[in-house]
């Protein structure tokens, strides 16, 4: 078996053209995969095993100096929306608005985006900032040595 580390894009190409056999890759990608092949295990299966998955956002520290209002912002506005799901998962993913606003932002068809917002687990702020140190290290770690 050989692994290739591709983008979601690469990935429905390789897969059309018959150049890979399998792959790890979330919406619509993996739906499009799914026609004509098997989904294995999805992303919730994956979270709830030995092996946990991280979706960080980063930004360059030069960026971050010169435009720390946006970076806030940017944190805000992702730490408010994680905190209304949890607190109301069926009205947060009955409001259109969040569907189409994560639906433009991750290329996601609107009527996939529960799908895909439900296989994710989203942590409370406080818990992810105490999950910042050994947890994320230590899968960071297992996922180089996978």
């Amino acid at each position: 078996m050989k692994i290739l580390n591709l983008q979601p894009p690469a990935i429905a190409a390789a897969w059309q053209r018959g150049d890979i056999d399998g792959a790890y890759v979330w919406a619509p990608v993996v739906n499009e995969l799914a026609k004509n092949g098997k989904v294995l295990a999805d992303s919730a299966q994956v979270a709830s095993g030995a092996r946990r998955r991280w979706m960080s956002g980063v930004v360059r520290k030069d960026f971050a100096r010169q435009h720390p209002q946006v970076v806030s912002a940017f944190a805000a506005s992702s730490l408010a929306a994680q905190k209304a799901y949890l607190n109301d998962p069926a009205a947060w993913l009955g409001d259109k608005e969040h569907l189409a606003t994560l639906a433009r932002l991750s290329g996601v068809p609107e009527a996939q985006v529960p799908a895909l917002v439900q296989g994710n687990r989203y942590l409370p702020a406080a818990e992810q900032v105490s999950q910042l140190g050994q947890p994320v290290s230590k899968a960071i770690h297992d996922t180089a040595e996978f």
